[in-house]
């Protein structure tokens, strides 16, 4: 193992609670420049900061501070993604819009033992599915406004995953539909998600509302393992929920069973305890070792890992009733004029790049 190798899991381990990372690694300016390019890529900038505060960490610089340096970038996008959360909060709440914060914004308060552990580059929020179109009417007259047209409106909310949308200084807001996409997302029990009690935390003295503890770790879980630029901050995510925020992984792996996404929660814990070199002496660790992946899961996982959002949209399908298929493939086929315009495409390229694909899946 080489020493940026060595680095990345004193990162990845950095301010862990129960971790059984004890070793230091020093790093010449080479390593130091090729880590600080990985912790940026993989967003664990805070880490390697807390890294070497301990002492875990010792980088070689030749000048300035470049680690610091990218973590004032880091800490700059994250004030922007707070401003762009709490006018968001502030105007669904106004308006009667149900929601949960996701992902970063969340974590960061509900989980770390501080805030700047866990950058972030954008907030994530959570609607139901029936309030979309009046969600986005209430975002964008707070300046939050959508940067790509729908495939159909009607579409998007019945099987959208999320809307991105931009609002001052260049703030983004991924508004979400789902905690996935694919097969994984249509068999999510939205239901029972939005019945459970949420989690709170304050911004700016703004009450935030996130996902209760085992749903914050299935939604962990899947961007961990199905996400394709999770990286390592999406399984120091799931160490984090399970070892230091001490989230019920009983209860996140019975709603994962019956959401036919258990499969996906031993996947993550398994390549987490990988990645990071963790005690397996752990009941996550061994639940997830002992854990059979059902076939029908499993092969899910891998055709999401490996064919993108054909696949997804293959998965999806097959998830989806037989009276949802035909609107589903509908609106895939005949996307709207904007949406086309949009993606840059004519019409008839946008059905010749369809056909090729679909013979050759038959």
């Amino acid at each position: 193992m080489s020493p940026v190798e060595r680095a990345r899991i004193v990162v990845g381990n950095a301010g862990l609670t129960r971790s059984t990372t004890e070793r230091v690694v020093e790093l010449d300016s080479v390593e130091t420049a090729e880590l600080l390019r990985w912790c940026a890529d993989d967003g664990v900038v805070g880490l390697a900061v807390a890294a070497c505060g301990s002492g875990t960490l010792i980088l070689t610089e030749t000048s300035g501070d470049p680690l610091l340096d990218r973590f004032h970038d880091a800490l700059r996008r994250c004030l922007v993604a707070d401003a762009v959360a709490v006018s968001a909060v502030t105007a669904l709440t106004a308006a009667g819009v149900d929601h949960r914060v996701l992902k970063g914004v969340a974590t960061a308060r509900l989980d770390f033992p501080t805030p700047e552990l866990r950058v972030f580059a954008d907030a994530d929020i959570l609607v139901e599915r029936q309030r979309l179109g009046e969600a986005l009417h209430v975002l964008d007259a707070a300046g939050l406004r959508r940067v790509d047209a729908p495939v159909r409106g009607w579409w998007e909310q019945r099987f959208g995953r999320a809307v991105e949308l931009r609002g001052a200084h260049d703030g983004e807001l991924d508004l979400h539909l789902s905690l996935g996409s694919g097969f994984f997302a249509t068999r999510c029990d939205e239901q029972t998600m939005w019945s459970a009690p949420p989690d709170t935390f304050t911004i700016g003295g703004v009450e935030m509302r996130a996902l209760g503890g085992p749903y914050r770790l299935l939604h962990a879980c899947l961007h961990a393992e199905l996400g394709r630029n999770s990286g390592w901050r999406g399984v120091r995510d799931v160490a984090q929920m399970i070892l230091g925020a001490d989230v019920d992984l009983r209860t996140t792996v019975q709603i994962a069973t019956e959401s036919d996404a258990d499969g996906v929660v031993a996947a993550a814990i398994r390549r987490t305890w990988t990645l990071l070199e963790l005690s397996t002496e752990h009941p996550a660790a061994e639940w997830a070792r002992a854990h059979v992946c059902p076939a029908r899961q499993l092969a899910e996982i891998e055709a999401h890992r490996s064919g993108g959002w054909r696949a997804q949209a293959r998965g999806t399908w097959r998830a989806l009733p037989w009276r949802d298929r035909g609107p589903f493939v509908a609106g895939i086929i005949a996307p709207s004029t904007a949406n086309l315009r949009g993606r840059n495409l004519r019409r008839r390229d946008h059905l010749a790049g369809l056909v090729p694909r679909i013979g050759r899946r038959r």
